[in-house]
């Protein structure tokens, strides 16, 4: 920068400087109510620019508005409480097992193409089996037959006839006396028999068949192995019929030969 302009900025700021020390000079040189005044003035006038101003003021629209978004608030805030308890209480539950129902199984009337009497379950050798009413070849593979005598657990000898098979007489040497059996008759009630003769016999020998005077008796007969003889179980009614549940739907079958 020139020496010229040096000069000219200072004389400047000097000019500056006096008018500065003259306004600071006449101010106080004015007395204190003048003073007083002109700064009451001088604050009229800027709180009147301001009340010139736009005002910022809430239409009915922006009110709408504002209440709609207040109930979405209170809507979400209410959703996420009961979502939180119903979590709470599911987590907190204890499910009990469930108990399975008991259905009561009925002998069916037919069974294979035969009329069904009846049902024998002899725990022991693992033999239940529907009693058909016939004693044909046939039948006996789908079954056991009644070979002679009246109703199931009524006074008289029964006489059921079976093949030497497994799940149907296979076993039936392997009985001892006082070993029990059930039948189960039509009405779905059963009886337990206990075993009080077995014995061997010739295939013509009915005296099997024979009942004892007011007795209600069963007579189980299946082939003997290894020989033309028949095997003879006898048994006599021990209880009173009662109703039973049959945990099994279906009749053991077997085709294995004798």
């Amino acid at each position: 920068m020139s020496t010229y302009d040096d000069d000219e900025l200072d004389n400047d700021n000097k000019e500056r400087e006096d008018n500065r020390r003259e306004n600071f000079e006449e101010y106080y040189e004015q007395p204190l109510q003048v003073r007083i005044e002109n700064a009451r003035e001088d604050d009229d006038e800027y709180s009147d620019y301001y009340d010139d101003e736009p005002r910022f003021k809430l239409t009915p629209q922006m009110i709408a508005v504002i209440a709609a978004l207040a109930i979405v608030v209170i809507v979400i805030i209410c959703f996420i409480v009961v979502a939180v308890k119903n979590k709470n209480k599911k987590g907190g539950e204890t499910k009990e097992p469930e108990t399975p129902a008991v259905v009561e199984q009925t002998l069916p009337a037919v069974y294979e193409g035969y009329s069904v009497v009846g049902q024998i379950k002899i725990q022991k050798i693992g033999c239940e089996q529907y009693i058909l009413d016939a004693t044909e070849d046939k039948a006996l593979e789908a079954g056991v037959g009644k070979l002679y005598g009246g109703s199931l657990n009524s006074i008289g000898n029964v006489s059921i006839v079976g093949h030497n098979k497994e799940g149907k007489f296979e076993k039936l040497d392997e009985l001892s006396t006082g070993d029990t059996f059930i039948i189960v008759d039509k009405n779905n009630k059963e009886t337990t028999y206990k075993v009080t003769n077995i014995e061997t016999v010739e295939p013509d020998n009915l005296e099997v068949l024979l009942a004892g005077e007011g007795k209600a008796e069963i007579t189980l007969i299946t082939c003997e192995k290894g020989s033309t003889k028949r095997l003879i179980v006898k048994a006599i009614k021990t209880a009173t019929p009662t109703n039973t549940t049959s945990t099994s739907g279906t009749n053991t079958t077997s085709t294995n030969g004798q």
